[in-house]
């Protein structure tokens, strides 16, 4: 597949973070399209979405509610309640007091309609065993890895995943946050510039695992997918997941390097990531 365009950095665009909902979904298309024909006999990529309703109380905190898709039918109100004549007078300006000269503003009362939000993920599933979950593939959203509801969800989602006999690949290309992904952290990947991690856990080794600590210096690695036990393990080049979603989401016209990324670097990876950009005109 010929490419218009490339990412300057030789892994993870840290620039991407930004436009994370947007890349997220071309990542996912490109993770099926590379395994496109590629699988063994029976076995499909099929995406799939938790849906997530967003409000904020009161307070001006953001709560998310899980909804399972499969479960649940959303069923909103046909209509809302609207401001009544008199608070919409006083509102535009129609309320005069009782000089009758001048105007007393007067609230209205409205409601809100929560956000629908959608995080997608592959599933490999066996057509011939009844559509049985093979090996699911989870790309971590900044959601997913800050505390709440959708953090919890998350991992409550692994835990039964991987109960059911399910294997499982977590990529997460997301600096900062909790610590999400299922592999136990070890001194290997808690150093300071080690920003992207994937992890492999296979359905019939419960007590080990394969995991990638990469900095933001490092290539995306080409990871070995677990399928059924009888099955060889099918590779997938998350640098070319990662370069196919940066040119069809046409990241290089909309990323702004000539500003800091957010969150912002440590000092070390910023000084490094301007010598690179200058060094390719885009500062």
């Amino acid at each position: 597949m010929k490419l218009q365009t490339k990412s300057p950095f030789p892994g993870c665009d840290p620039y991407l973070q930004k436009r994370w909902e947007s890349c997220h979904g071309d990542m996912i298309i490109a993770i099926r399209d590379l395994m496109r024909g590629r699988l063994p006999s029976g076995l499909r990529p099929r995406i799939e979405s938790r849906v997530f309703l967003e409000e904020t109380d009161a307070e001006g905190h953001v709560q998310r509610s899980n909804v399972k898709p499969d479960a649940f039918v959303i069923e909103y109100p046909t209509s809302y309640p609207k401001p009544s004549i008199d608070s919409v007078s006083a509102w535009q300006g129609n309320t005069p007091n009782d000089n009758g000269d001048t105007l007393i503003a007067e609230p209205f009362e409205f409601t809100s309609i929560p956000t629908e939000i959608k995080e997608r993920y592959i599933d490999i599933v066996d057509v011939n065993d009844g559509e049985r979950i093979i090996t699911s593939i989870e790309l971590l959203s900044p959601a997913n890895k800050q505390p709440g509801q959708s953090f919890e969800r998350f991992r409550e989602k692994q835990d039964m995943m991987r109960a059911g006999g399910v294997s499982l690949v977590e990529i997460d290309l997301i600096r900062g946050g909790n610590r999400a992904i299922s592999a136990p952290s070890t001194f290997k990947d808690a150093g300071p510039d080690i920003f992207y991690r994937i992890a492999i856990l296979r359905s019939w080794e419960r007590t080990h695992g394969t995991l990638y600590a990469l900095t933001l210096r490092h290539q995306l690695p080409t990871i070995e997918l677990p399928l059924r036990r009888t099955d060889p393990p099918l590779t997938l080049n998350l640098q070319a997941m990662h370069d196919i979603a940066y040119d069809r989401g046409e990241f290089a016209i909309d990323l702004n390097y000539h500003k800091e990324p957010e969150p912002p670097l440590p000092a070390p990876d910023a000084a490094w990531s301007d010598q690179m950009l200058r060094a390719r005109g885009l500062r």
